[in-house]
């Protein structure tokens, strides 16, 4: 038993190295073989046949890309904990049969690359969306939105401090999405009297800095709200509030974090089968920023990506 969990160890510490390795074609094609060849060897020093072991980890870590074992797609989240891995085992298994081993180490070796690879690359996702009621049937959409993205883990905001009492339960968030209505000098709640304004954000981040909401390394901050990237006045030097917002993290010392946000129009705001958020004003668009700096842009952005 105990050489089965030092031998189980270390080969989730080597499939562990794949967790970043994929993203095209090439890449994902080198990350199953990877785990093919870490499954096979595994099963070699537990007494088995490469092949059966190779077959297990590449099948299993195929199986993953479709999202059915990946925690962290709609679907994959769907099937709980118990689900993924079950799938993975039954995928293990089988693969270890058609290469003429035993369905039970096969499943064994399906099952370990799961839940040493996939599940501990289990991302937290959260959001949050504007609930005030002068928002009225927009509050379903923002909501609809933010579940599209977050699952379970959303919750309403009228104002800067219900917004940050909601976000100080999670711990270690990797991406958190904000939706609402937004104007350039402002981020709406819903409740007139309670906009978030630029030192509002200034606000966010020290917070998020100081610890009271758990932010990871490099996490994601998605504000999913109209002209949250335009400066108050086109040819003024003022910042956007997106642009504030990363700088004053980069000052915060949390310059990792990127922030994502629109100059323009962001749709729809209407509850639907549309997956995806468009900004629809001609040459506007998503920017995104990291230690005060833009690193990206898009027209549209999946809330479920």
């Amino acid at each position: 038993m105990l050489r089965g969990a030092l031998i189980g160890g270390i080969s989730g510490a080597l499939t562990g190295s794949l967790h970043n390795v994929g993203g095209t074609l090439a890449l994902d094609a080198a990350n199953v073989a990877g785990h093919g060849v870490i499954g096979g060897a595994t099963n070699v020093a537990m007494g088995g046949k490469f092949q059966d072991g190779f077959l297990s980890g590449a099948l299993a870590a195929a199986t993953a890309k479709t999202g059915l074992t990946d925690p962290n797609t709609d679907v994959g989240r769907s099937l709980g904990f118990a689900g993924r891995t079950a799938i993975a085992s039954i995928a293990g298994g089988t693969a270890s049969v058609i290469g003429g081993g035993k369905f039970a180490n096969g499943a064994m070796t399906g099952a370990m690359t799961h839940m040493l690879n996939a599940e501990a690359a289990k991302k937290l996702k959260v959001g949050a969306y504007a609930d005030g009621a002068a928002n009225g049937n927009h509050t379903n959409a923002f909501k609809h939105r933010s579940e599209l993205g977050a699952g379970k883990n959303t919750f309403g905001f009228s104002s800067l401090r219900t917004l940050i009492d909601g976000l100080m339960p999670f711990k270690n968030i990797d991406s958190l999405d904000i939706h609402g209505h937004g104007f350039p000098e402002y981020l709406a709640t819903g409740d007139p009297n309670t906009r978030i304004y630029e030192e509002g954000y200034s606000t966010l981040a020290g917070r998020i800095a100081g610890g009271d909401i758990s932010v990871a390394k490099n996490g994601k901050i998605t504000i999913f709200a109209c002209n949250q990237d335009t400066p108050v006045t086109e040819l003024s030097n003022i910042n956007s509030n997106a642009k504030y917002f990363a700088a004053m993290l980069n000052y915060h010392g949390r310059g990792d974090i990127i922030v994502t946000a629109a100059n323009g129009h962001v749709s729809p705001n209407v509850i639907g089968p549309e997956k995806y958020a468009h900004v629809y004003d001609g040459g506007k668009r998503f920017t995104s920023y990291q230690y005060g700096k833009e690193i990206g842009h898009s027209n549209k952005l999946n809330y479920a990506r």
